[in-house]
């Protein structure tokens, strides 16, 4: 069986490192085309030719989707909702969709954030719209044969667009296999100055909607001190101005001397921080799956996390991580105050991370299911 993956390859992505770590196994068990997605060019035409002929030649096309890999989902020339759709009704094998982002028109456009402008009373316009609506949160994925999701919630959301059940296939995100080496943690520590330090880590890219503004909220509740590592820098070079106001809400919160911002986190680096934190906190306020998280608990270490579905299905099956109400900053201190004072509850929420791992979550084993998928359509 020869099959397409149609994915974004670059370093500096959670998709990327998703699709690689599936990719590696799926060759072990299928003849496997790795196909870059349009974000690695800006030259449609040439791009849309060339690889139409790569999927057309293979049994199966997979494409890992997330809407920023095809433009913008505002309605212009050339934007998402002609690129996509357009595109995908050109490839002639049948397609299996990997979900990353479910979000609502409005969640993408973050009208539940405070905000004002023209842009933004544009944007509520035509979120209000149901033929817009329409397009980008189902049409999207009427494209496809099988529509894979990682948590049943993200399976209930296709349906209630209309999505066939039929059509949908859960298979959870894979856990990546931890680096050993003892001393990436002393090292970590010792490049940021955090030697003797609580660490609460919040690892990988920053951008907006991470939570992040409610944590800075909670430091001040917290009933020992501690401090916040955000570890990671921007994905694009768009989000540097997202970065810089973090900072200065850090410099007006008088938290300077709690906060660390490392900055983009090379492979070894991301893994010390992962070793050493106290406690890792997964703070989003929306979003239907994170690559981070399954990074954190590769680790075994306590984990806290808001309650997306995502997150609460872990929570009940696995029984971690811990979760708050998102957006809640006295929520979220509360939390990091009990696993900061509970020993116990540190050694649970360790221990069931290290269960979690363990249990299928192996991209082995999320290879062969996925491949079970694609046996579906040949």
């Amino acid at each position: 069986m020869k099959v397409a993956m149609l994915t974004n390859v670059e370093e500096r992505c959670g998709i990327a490192a998703y699709s690689r770590s599936l990719d590696a196994e799926l060759a072990k068990i299928v003849d496997l085309d790795v196909v870059p997605t349009w974000l690695q060019t800006n030259l449609w035409e040439e791009y849309v030719s060339s690889t139409l002929r790569r999927l057309n030649a293979c049994d199966i096309v997979h494409i890992q989707h997330e809407y920023s890999f095809w433009g913008s989902i505002l309605p212009r020339v050339g934007g998402f909702s002609g690129r996509f759709t357009g595109f995908a009704s050109r490839i002639r094998p049948p397609i299996v969709l990997t979900v990353h982002t479910l979000d609502s028109v409005r969640e993408m456009f973050g009208l539940d954030r405070p905000g004002s402008g023209y842009r933004r009373a544009a944007k509520r316009i035509l979120a209000a719209i149901p033929a817009y609506r329409n397009v980008i949160e189902r049409r999207t994925f009427e494209v496809a044969d099988r529509i894979i999701v990682h948590d049943p919630d993200a399976a209930a959301r296709l349906k209630g667009r209309g999505i066939p059940e039929s059509k949908i296939r859960v298979i959870p995100m894979g856990v990546p296999p931890p680096n050993p080496d003892p001393k990436l943690g002393d090292e970590f520590r010792r490049s940021f100055g955090l030697q003797g330090k609580t660490l609460i880590v919040v690892f990988g890219f920053v951008r907006p909607g991470r939570g992040y503004e409610t944590v800075l909220d909670a430091l001040p509740l917290l009933s020992r001190p501690a401090t916040l590592v955000i570890a990671g820098g921007c994905q694009t070079e768009a989000q540097n101005a997202y970065l810089d106001s973090l900072k200065a809400s850090v410099e007006h919160a008088g938290l300077r001397d709690q906060v660390v911002i490392t900055g983009y986190l090379a492979d070894e680096s991301a893994a010390g921080a992962m070793q050493t934190a106290d406690i890792i906190l997964c703070p989003q306020g929306s979003g239907t799956g994170s690559y981070s998280i399954q990074v954190a608990f590769a680790y075994g270490r306590p984990i806290i996390a808001s309650d997306l579905p995502c997150f609460t299905y872990t929570e009940q099956t696995h029984g971690c991580p811990l979760t708050f109400a998102a957006g809640d900053a006295r929520d979220v201190a509360a939390k990091l105050n009990s696993v900061m004072e509970d020993r116990a509850l540190q050694e649970r929420l360790s221990r069931c991370a290290l269960e979690y791992s363990a249990a299928d979550h192996s991209w082995a084993h999320i290879a062969e299911t996925t491949v079970e998928v694609y046996r579906e359509l040949t």
